[in-house]
């Protein structure tokens, strides 16, 4: 009976260390939707506060399958600054593992629609070997004798990430320094090493309008024990609502993948890996991933209440009541002299009616998805003639153009839309006459809009350009 216990304990261990080399190199399948778990250059990426959890159950049907359960969180601090947090807790068989780590990631604009995203992270990984959980008929056997053991080391992540409008490339080292954790579970083999590898990510929307974005992406990673390995996926969403896609792992096999975004704040994922090799095939039923996630969004709509004081009553005086009015007589008027009213005067004006005209629907200039020269209100010319022809009879007033994008497609993207849509309203009103120093323009990107961007009714409404006239 000895025997066929040390057998199941080298199983299990063999599952494991599997397991657990794959854990190094991420092996979760819906990291399309939160790029944080395979990147730290990524905490922080959108303009938001974005939390998940990820619970991932390993190959089904075997006893003491591999199991991780993940918490990642990450939000973005002033403009350029990230910072995350990426917890995960592995089980397989007697062994356990928990990795965690603390991560920043810096944020640059380096062109007009082009940013560079540099992060890393630092943590730490416990191991255990958890031989008094044993059932073995021969409680004698070496491995048995050892008991428990437990031994800690030090992770290190480094990694970069390109993005420009509808793409995004980044590299990433999940283990940067090499680290040995001692722990004596298997004959001749007494440390499991972190060995550094390296991971490639790439993604692209070849469609991107009103209705669907369909993204394709690809993931390489290698390493000294696992050798290389490729994912090669696509999602496609419908209306920012729905998604559904696949992945193909080399040495995995195929993978289902569900999505749903709930009023643009929760998130709902799973995925479906089929099993991978034939044997594992008969013997499982798959692997399963699940995924929760609450994103949160800067928006202009939480502003504070403002504090009103009461009025002061103190010095109103009382006004008698009136009992009757005095009847008086009409007054005949031989004749009526018909003088004109006076014209106002131009150089006199009210900024905050001004301002709260260009505000109205008619006023405001609309854009497709996507676009800084395609206008939807068909309204431009009116807009800016109407502009041109203010600012000419008033030439102490000037104007700042603000642009304004939906919430579809990342912040920096929406920032950069915002901007160009503004610029290329200066431009045509400086076309007009108007002296550029009287102008002015910025990008608001989507933290400002008019209406929740849950529908395209509403996302089309905070496409905008809107003109705010000072003195």
């Amino acid at each position: 009976m000895r025997h066929y216990s040390t057998i199941a304990l080298c199983l299990l261990t063999i599952v494991f260390n599997f397991s657990v080399q794959g854990q190094q190199l991420g092996l979760q399948t819906l990291y399309n939707q939160n790029n944080y778990m395979i990147n730290p250059a990524a905490a922080g990426l959108d303009n938001c506060f974005s939390a998940y959890i990820n619970h991932r159950n390993q190959w089904v049907g075997i006893n003491n399958s591999p199991t991780t359960n993940m918490l990642t969180i990450d939000g973005r601090l002033g403009t350029a600054h990230g910072i995350g947090l990426d917890a995960r807790m592995s089980n397989a068989g007697l062994l356990k593992n928990l990795n965690a780590k603390l991560s920043y990631a810096y944020h640059l604009k380096i062109g007009t629609n082009s940013f560079l995203h540099a992060g890393a992270s630092l943590g730490f990984i416990q191991q255990q070997f958890r031989a008094n959980d044993a059932i073995a008929s021969d409680y004698s056997d070496e491995l048995l004798l050892q008991g428990n053991q437990s031994d800690m080391g030090f992770t290190s992540d480094i990694g970069i990430l390109f993005t420009v409008p509808r793409f995004k490339f980044g590299v990433s080292v999940p283990q940067v320094f090499s680290s040995g954790l001692n722990i004596d579970y298997q004959a001749g083999k007494n440390e499991f090493e972190l060995v550094q590898h390296m991971s490639v990510y790439a993604q692209y929307d070849v469609v991107n309008n009103d209705n669907w974005v369909v993204a394709p992406s690809v993931l390489y990673r290698n390493s000294d024990f696992n050798g290389h390995q490729l994912d090669l996926g696509a999602e496609a969403m419908w209306n920012n609502i729905v998604g559904a896609g696949f992945m193909y792992r080399t040495a995995y096999g195929m993978s289902g993948i569900l999505s749903l975004n709930i009023q643009d704040k929760f998130k709902l994922g799973y995925a479906y890996e089929f099993g991978g090799s034939k044997t594992l095939t008969q013997v499982s039923r798959g692997s399963h991933e699940i995924m929760l996630g609450i994103k949160l969004c800067k928006s202009a709509e939480n502003k504070p209440l403002e504090f009103v004081p009461e009025p002061d009553t103190s010095s109103v005086v009382d006004i008698p009541k009136v009992d009757s009015i005095p009847q008086i007589d009409p007054i005949e008027i031989d004749s009526v002299v018909d003088t004109p009213l006076p014209e106002p005067d131009p150089w006199i004006i009210d900024l905050d009616s001004l301002n709260t005209a260009f505000s109205a629907e008619d006023r405001l200039i609309r854009y497709d998805l996507n676009s800084a020269q395609k206008v939807t209100s068909n309204n431009q010319k009116t807009v800016t003639t109407s502009v041109a022809k203010i600012l000419k009879d008033h030439p102490d007033l000037k104007v700042t153009v603000v642009g304004h994008a939906c919430g579809l497609g990342t912040a920096e993207f929406n920032q950069m839309i915002s901007e160009k849509r503004a610029k290329d309203v200066a431009n045509e009103i400086k076309q007009m006459g108007i002296e550029a120093s009287r102008l002015q323009h910025e990008g608001k990107g989507e933290s400002q809009p008019l209406l929740q961007n849950n529908s395209e009714y509403n996302r089309q409404k905070n496409r905008r350009v809107q003109i705010i006239f000072t003195k």
